[in-house]
């Protein structure tokens, strides 16, 4: 071999071994990105996890001293929880590092879908204000189906009488699935119950609504006890109350202003009192489905610590002594 071409052989493997450690290097830069993204994470997993069961312990105490300081006749706006925001805030400068913020609101203000079928009382009367409420939200929504069928189908859902073969429906499913006939576990199961007259994005648009219209996730629960909190619920659960839709604009306006008020009475029968004044016909007012107090409250967190980012909801049920963890999702 001439001289000149073990030169040019020697070259070449040089710029092969060259070209090996330039992809072996970028290899191990690789894997050493990620094996630091990866840790990264993990402590952004244990501090803000750290961070979000100490936001729970400030709500939970807040929760049963509000309970000790005012007894149970009532829960509203006006309450220490209400305000938690600024407890997380102070909280949150005692920190070197992190932040959270995040609020407390009672999932009695919420229609509870386990109670529109099987409770003693006020099933019915609740049973009434679920379907207006469904009125209201197909037509802001544009969808045509019947809110009566929805309800005979979510009663069948809890264990009412298949008197429509809703079981036969459900088997005929891709992929099938069966009937529970029991409580809902969370308000996510109601994407899964038949609605005749309605198709799958029908019911997808109704609960998770849309950019400019809120859907029926915002306004139900599975975690209620079953009556209405009308100190806290939203003016779309309020307008739902009057079964005559003459009474229903100055009905919300005239309760929303009333519980705005820290020196009014906000316990009791207050609200029927009010749609007695009105002029609502009494026999049919859903009095029976109604409450001023609360005992199931939901906690929303979000922790930051440097550029991560956890979230939490979580649904506790209050007594006199502690608050139980009904459910929790982190996210």
């Amino acid at each position: 071999m001439k001289g000149s071409d073990r030169q040019g052989a020697v070259l070449v493997v040089v710029l092969l071994v060259l070209a090996a450690a330039v992809v072996l290097m970028l290899e191990c830069g690789k894997y050493l990105r990620i094996d630091y993204a990866g840790a990264a994470y993990q402590r952004t997993m244990v501090a803000g996890g750290a961070l979000l069961r100490s936001g729970l312990d400030v709500a939970v105490q807040e929760l049963l001293e509000d309970l000790k300081r005012n007894g149970d006749n009532a829960d509203h706006g006006f309450d220490n929880w209400a305000g938690i925001q600024e407890r997380f805030k102070e909280f949150s400068e005692s920190l070197q590092s992190g932040d959270l913020t995040g609020g407390v609101t009672p999932e009695d203000g919420r229609i509870s879908l386990n109670a529109l079928y099987g409770q003693e009382g006020g099933s019915e009367a609740l049973q009434g204000v679920f379907v207006r409420l469904l009125e209201s939200l197909c037509r802001r929504h544009g969808i045509q189906a019947d809110p009566e069928e929805y309800l005979t189908s979510i009663k069948v859902w809890l264990g009412a009488s298949d008197t429509k073969r809703d079981k036969a429906w459900y088997a005929m499913q891709d992929p099938p699935y069966a009937l529970p006939g029991k409580s809902f576990q969370t308000p996510r199961e109601l994407l899964l119950v038949r609605w005749r007259g309605a198709d799958v994005e029908d019911r997808r648009t109704l609960y998770f609504g849309t950019e400019d219209i809120p859907g029926l996730r915002e306004f139900i629960t599975v975690w209620g006890a079953g009556l209405i909190n009308v100190n806290v619920a939203r003016p779309e659960v309020l307008a739902a109350l009057p079964p005559d839709s003459r009474f229903r604009n100055e009905f919300v306006r005239t309760v929303m202003n009333y519980r705005s008020k820290g020196e009014n009475l906000l316990s009791g029968q207050w609200c029927a009192n009010i749609a007695t004044r009105l002029g609502l016909d009494m026999e049919k007012f859903p009095s029976s489905a109604l409450s001023a107090r609360s005992t199931v409250f939901r906690v929303d967190l979000t922790a930051e610590v440097g550029a991560g980012r956890l979230s939490s909801t979580i649904v506790v049920r209050r007594d006199s002594k502690r608050c139980v963890v009904l459910f929790e999702n982190i996210h």
